[in-house]
């Protein structure tokens, strides 16, 4: 907004911060010898992003 020449709201503090489960869908494809999957957003039915992607793999690889 700063770009367009209006002021930025402000925001008040944070009050908590929890763990909180978002629903995903998951498909493992097998592409050769590797392993990939796809993350689709359960709600929405859109493509998750690079980041939803990383978090995901983060946590299907913690348990090796």
């Amino acid at each position: 907004m700063a770009a367009r020449g209006k002021r930025r709201r402000e925001r008040g503090g944070l009050l908590r911060s929890e763990p909180c489960g978002y629903p995903y869908w998951v498909e493992y494809l097998e592409r050769g010898r590797n392993l990939d999957f796809q993350a689709v957003d359960a709600v929405s039915g859109k493509r998750a992003g690079a980041a939803v992607r990383a978090a995901i793999a983060r946590g299907i690889t913690a348990g090796r």
